[in-house]
C-alpha cells in the first residue's frame, strides 16, 4: 500500500520539480474574477458546504418568447411545447395583449408560464385570479428599473397592486422575480453577479416583508457563461447564499432561472453557438438550476428545435436527469464553490 501524502507532502515534491521556478508565478491561475486556481486539489473540510440535495436533476425546459401579437404567440407557445419546452417564458412587447388568447390551450397546471414586467391591468388581474391553482408568475422585479439605470427609485405601485390580489385569494402563482442576468450581461464578473443579485434578492424580500404576505415562488434569474467549472461553482454557492437570504424571513429556496448569457455569442458563425449553449446548459444543470433558458442561434423553428433538443440530448443520451449530485466530491469544485 502506499504511503499516504498530504497537501504539504504534493507541493514540496512539485517545488523541487520546478527545479527553481516560483510555484505561484508558473502553475497558480488567476482569474478575471480574482480567485486562484491550483495546479492540484484534495480532500478539504469546506468540501461538505458545496453538498447539494441528493434528488435526481429535474429542470424546466424553458423557451422564451417575445409578444408583440397574441396570437402569433400563442401559437408559437403551443408549438414549443408540442416540441420537447416544458416551460413558456412570455416577454410581452406591449400591454395591449389578451391572456386569454396569449394562453389558450396550454394546461397551466402542468406548464409552467412565467411573465416579465406583467402590467397590473384589470385585465391580467382577471386572469389570475380565474387561474389561481396554475403554475403562473407575474415576473415583477422592482429594482429592475433602477439596476438597468432606467430610474434612480424604486417604484412598487405595481407590486402592490399583485400583492393585494394575492393576499385575497388562494393562490399557487408567484410574484417576485430577482434578474441578475443584467450583471453578467453588462460585462460583470462572476463575483459582480453574486454580490449585486443577494443584495437584490435581500432588498426585494425586505420590501416584501413589510407587505407581510405569502409571495409564492421566488425567480433568481442568473446569466451563464462559458467558463465551464467556474459557472458550476458559481451555482452552487448562489443557492447555498440565497438560502441564508430566505430563511431569514422564513420563505422556501429560491427557483434558480438560469438563462444563456447574451455576451458570448457569436454573430459570425452562428452554428458555433450550438456548442456554446450545451457547455452552457451543462454547467447549469451541473450546479442543479430549476430552469434553464437556451438560446436558439438565429430565429428560425428549425433553430429553436435544435435549441430545445439540445435539453433533449443531456436528458435522454447523457442521463443528466439521473445524476443526484454529480460534482460532490470534485474537490476542485467544492472549493471553487467555497
Amino acid at each position: 500500500m502506499f504511503p499516504k501524502s498530504s497537501p504539504e507532502d504534493w507541493k514540496k515534491k512539485i517545488i523541487a520539480d520546478l527545479k527553481g521556478k516560483d510555484f505561484d508565478k508558473t502553475l497558480v491561475w488567476h482569474s478575471a474574477d480574482g480567485l486562484a486556481v491550483q495546479p492540484f486539489y484534495t480532500s478539504a473540510p469546506e468540501d461538505q458546504l458545496s453538498t447539494l440535495n441528493t434528488e435526481e436533476s429535474f429542470w424546466d425546459i424553458i423557451e422564451v418568447i417575445s409578444v408583440t401579437d397574441a396570437e402569433s404567440a400563442h401559437q408559437m407557445a403551443l408549438q414549443a411545447l408540442n416540441g420537447g419546452a416544458t416551460a413558456i417564458r412570455f416577454k410581452l412587447e406591449s400591454d395591449d395583449i389578451d391572456p386569454v388568447v396569449l394562453c389558450k390551450d396550454i394546461l397551466l397546471d402542468i406548464a409552467p408560464v412565467y411573465f416579465d414586467h406583467l402590467p397590473a391591468t384589470d385585465r391580467w388581474r382577471d386572469f389570475f385570479s380565474k387561474h389561481n391553482q396554475g403554475l403562473l408568475h407575474t415576473g415583477t422585479d422592482i429594482l429592475s428599473s433602477i439596476t438597468s439605470g432606467n430610474e434612480k427609485e424604486t417604484d412598487t405601485t405595481v407590486l402592490k397592486q399583485w400583492v393585494s390580489l394575492k393576499s385575497n385569494t388562494s393562490s399557487s402563482w408567484g410574484i417576485p422575480t430577482v434578474d441578475a442576468s443584467i450583471f453578467k450581461n453588462s460585462g460583470g464578473s462572476i463575483i459582480h453577479e453574486l454580490g449585486f443579485a443577494l443584495a437584490a434578492l435581500q432588498e426585494q424580500l425586505h420590501l416584501l416583508h413589510h407587505e407581510q404576505i405569502v409571495v409564492g415562488k421566488i425567480i433568481l434569474k442568473t446569466a451563464i457563461g462559458q467558463n465551464f467549472f467556474f459557472e458550476i461553482a458559481k451555482l452552487r454557492a448562489l443557492r447555498s447564499l440565497a438560502k441564508l437570504i430566505t430563511d431569514q424571513y422564513h420563505l422556501p429556496e429560491v427557483f434558480i432561472h438560469a438563462e444563456a448569457a447574451d455576451i458570448f455569442t457569436c454573430v459570425a458563425d452562428k452554428h458555433t453557438n450550438i456548442l456554446r449553449q450545451t457547455t452552457i446548459a451543462m454547467s447549469a444543470v451541473l450546479g442543479k438550476a430549476d430552469g434553464i433558458q437556451l438560446q436558439a442561434h438565429e430565429d428560425t423553428s428549425t433553430a429553436r428545435r435544435v435549441t430545445r433538443n439540445i435539453h433533449h440530448l443531456l436528458i435522454q443520451e447523457s442521463h443528466f436527469d439521473k445524476n443526484a449530485d454529480p460534482a460532490a466530491g470534485s474537490y476542485y469544485i467544492g472549493q471553487l464553490t467555497h
